[in-house]
């Protein structure tokens, strides 16, 4: 037995200096936190023939194996008996074999020549396969000539190469957060200073003076000593200040050199870092002082990223291509640059890490070389061309699915198969394959990969039995057969179509003659087999597709006040804006719908219209009004529509009503003059423009003040004025007898509240809510 119990104690406390009287915090809060962990390896047996494996971790879920082994001697029938976690497998045929990491049972039995073995378990998984072809994959890209990296790489050197190679390991680099409130115990105050020379032993030098953390090499930067770059392993930001010393080639300080351009040094000069960036990247004295220094301008900007590392080397035959084009016209014009931007002449290109370098920036002009180009390098860029890739890279990294079942997985490359942990490593839970040796995959290598994906919850209801029997004669003559059934758990009820219980059956018969002699030089060895797969793809004789619910498909209104507006009326005689108001209120929905599906305190929102003698002015005979929700600017299909259900509260006055259903006549108030908040025509809603559009019927009004929308009697959003345009229909008063009439009896508004009944006026009242049905088709 082996293992571990770990039980980790964790005290915490935090005490404060002074005590919170305002906010009631506690001036000391402790926690304490206890945490177990269990794993054990036990095996052992039970008399001479049984053996138990325990391997339990509880940190892992799918670890926590148990197996029980029964081990025959070699002159007994029962040869082994196993349960539990164990290798189920059965003896492999040309055409059959089965090896699975299981739970379940297995027996070996063997009599003679005869031999036999069954299994039973319950899967673990489902079985599924995944093949892949080659480990590249090829992309294209776009990239601008203003993607370079920012603040990464820069020039440490100032542009001379006489300094140049840097003495390896004597560098120091320093950086300044300037970031308010954040401390740092490491920081030091430090004076630095541009490495430009002005007046006597450089004390009138640009300088900068903060609080400077030392940086270590190889975990905050890398350096290319031969190059004399410096690259840093996260991007800078703009307020940061950075300094540095090193020795050059000739054995000189940094500290002490005067010159851009030379090697001059001043040992008087104080010694001091030497400016590598600025804050904000500009000049530390004053914005037009670029001449008197150097250090604010050091930044590479000529560093790009592909996007992808390990890139497949450009192998001369155009598996790799990087041009520059230019954006409008796609042409290549790297060539015709100065200086010259052309792959591989004067671009070079880092193919392990995705990165390419431009060996100088691109210029302001041709005539003018060596001026980098203002519009392309400023702090807010101008692109001017795009860079053009074609390129394969390689992943060694591959995804079958999440929550795999433990040693499932078998993988063969091209034919072979690899081994767990020395040719790749899987991860279970996240379901991705790493390969050790990437290189070993060709571009037309096939891996095929088999494994079992562990079900929701742990749980799986499919049965797998096995068995294999076999009988040998003398040696030389043997007949067996294999069978292999899978199958899930039948549903009781008819399952949906996504959850069908199937099953597969899979038999073979084999026969075999081996080593047959047949005269005195020739042996031969015959074998043949047959094998059958049958698959049932529902157990179950019927499965449902779809239980049709939520077939009714419904075109509604919204029932918010600002949704709706004045309208034309049926008779084309405008109604004076005192004669309607249009509001909305809750309702609880049991009132409207007693048998709706709700709580007694769920409400809805409710369209009303206060009409007539309810609203300003009373209603005299022969008065219309009218309200108008477009459904949509363009129309509408309705001709798969049924019927148009008005869920309404009456007021008992016998005032007519009718719904119009169509395209309705847009001259609401009767002047011709299409009325709309969009004052300047722009089709935008300003902001002073949200204060609704005029009705010019006396005394006038606006509707759809401050409401967000930019609201017109124009309904369809065309810019003119239309008439009714006499499709769909009118159903209530207007179409008793009249030219739009869809009914012969002129009643088509049906009440089906109680009793059936046709309708066109309001004669009825609450507290009962009626329901119109309006027939479309």
């Amino acid at each position: 037995m082996t293992g571990r119990k770990v039980i980790g104690f964790n005290f915490s406390e935090k005490r404060f200096i002074g005590a919170q009287k305002t906010t009631g915090r506690p001036q000391t809060t402790n926690l304490i936190e206890i945490d177990q962990q269990l794993q054990l390896r036990m095996q052992g047996k039970v008399g001479p023939k049984i053996t138990v494996n325990v391997d339990y971790d509880d940190t892992k879920q799918n670890q926590q194996d148990i197996s029980v082994v029964y081990q025959g001697d070699p002159n007994e029938v029962v040869q082994n008996v196993s349960f539990g976690d164990i290798d189920l497998s059965l003896p492999a045929t040309e055409f059959v074999s089965y090896n699975k990491q299981l739970f379940g049972i297995r027996a070996d039995v063997k009599y003679k020549g005869f031999r036999a073995s069954f299994i039973g378990s319950r899967t673990k998984g489902q079985t599924k396969t995944k093949q892949f072809t080659g480990n590249t994959q090829f992309v294209t890209a776009d990239l601008s000539d203003t993607s370079y990296l920012r603040r990464q790489y820069y020039d440490a050197a100032f542009g001379v190469t006489a300094r140049l190679p840097i003495k390896a390991g004597s560098e120091r680099i320093v950086l300044a957060k300037q970031e308010p409130g954040a401390t740092n115990v490491n920081e030091q105050v430090l004076t630095v200073d541009d490495i430009v020379c002005r007046g006597a032993n450089c004390v009138d030098s640009s300088s900068f003076t903060g609080k400077f953390l030392t940086l270590v090499a190889g975990q905050d930067y890398t350096m290319d000593y031969a190059k004399g770059i410096v690259q840093f392993r996260n991007q800078l930001l703009p307020q940061y200040v950075l300094a540095m010393d090193y020795e050059d080639a000739s054995g000189n300080r940094l500290a002490f050199q005067t010159s851009t351009t030379t090697l001059t040094a001043n040992p008087a000069r104080p010694d001091r870092f030497k400016l590598i960036k600025t804050a904000a990247d500009l000049p530390v004295a004053c914005s037009s002082c670029t001449l008197d220094e150097a250090g604010f301008n050091r930044e590479l900007k000529t560093f790009y990223s592909i996007g992808q590392n390990q890139i497949v080397r450009d192998n001369g035959r155009g598996n790799f291509i990087l041009r520059v084009l230019d954006p409008n016209t796609r042409v290549e014009v790297g060539s015709g640059l100065n200086p010259e931007q052309k792959y591989p002449d004067t671009i070079e290109v880092d193919f392990e890490n995705g990165i390419f370098r431009l060996k100088q920036p691109f210029s302001i002009l041709n005539t003018s070389p060596t001026v980098a180009d203002p519009d392309v390098y400023a702090q807010t860029p101008i692109s001017k061309r795009l860079f053009r890739i074609e390129y394969n890279f390689r992943f060694k990294t591959f995804f079958l699915e999440p929550n795999l079942v433990v040693q499932s997985e078998i993988v063969i490359l091209d034919g072979q198969k690899l081994t767990r942990n020395v040719d790749y490593f899987i991860d279970y839970e996240a379901g991705f394959v790493t390969f050790f040796n990437p290189d070993r995959i060709t571009p037309n290598s096939t891996i095929d990969m088999s494994f079992e994906v562990a079900p929701f919850a742990g749980l799986n209801n499919d049965t797998l039995l096995g068995a294999r029997v076999s009988h040998e004669w003398a040696e030389k003559y043997s007949l067996g057969s294999t069978i292999l059934y899978q199958a899930g758990s039948k549903s009781p009820n008819v399952p949906q179509v996504t959850e069908l219980a199937k099953s597969l059956l899979v038999y073979e018969f084999d026969a075999q003659v081996k080593r047959l002699k047949i005269g005195s030089k020739l042996i031969v060895s015959l074998a043949g087999e047959f094998a059958q797969s049958r698959q049932n793809l529902n157990l179950n004789p019927f499965a449902l597709v779809d239980n049709m619910e939520g077939i009714r498909q419904e075109e509604q209104t919204p029932t918010l006040a600002s949704q709706w507006q004045i309208a034309s009326n049926p008779s084309a005689v405008p109604a004076a804006p005192t004669k309607l108001a249009i509001g909305d209120e809750d309702f609880k929905i049991l009132e409207i719908n007693p048998r709706a599906q709700a709580n007694n305190n769920e409400t809805q929102k409710v369209l009303r219209l206060t009409y007539g003698a309810g609203g300003a002015a009373p209603l005299a005979n022969g008065d219309e009004v009218s309200i108008v929700y477009p459904f949509s600017i363009s129309g509408i299909d309705l001709s798969q529509k049924t019927i148009l259900e008005v869920v309404m509260l009456g007021d008992g006055s016998n005032n007519e009503i009718n719904f119009r259903v169509g395209g309705i006549d847009e001259n609401a108030d009767g002047t011709g003059v299409l009325r709309t908040e969009d004052a300047n025509n722009d089709g935008i809603l300003q902001p002073a423009e949200d204060i609704g559009f005029l009705y010019a019927v006396a005394p006038t009004a606006r509707y759809g003040a401050s409401n967000g929308i930019l609201d017109s009697v124009d309904l369809n959003k065309n810019n003119r004025l239309d008439p009714d345009d006499q499709n769909g229909g009118d159903f209530g008063y207007f179409c008793t007898g009249g030219a739009n009439c869809t009914s012969a009896t002129g009643n088509v508004l049906h009440d089906v509240t109680a009793a059936p009944v046709d309708r066109t006026a309001i004669d009825f009242s609450g507290p009962t809510w009626h329901t119109f049905q309006i027939p479309l088709n």
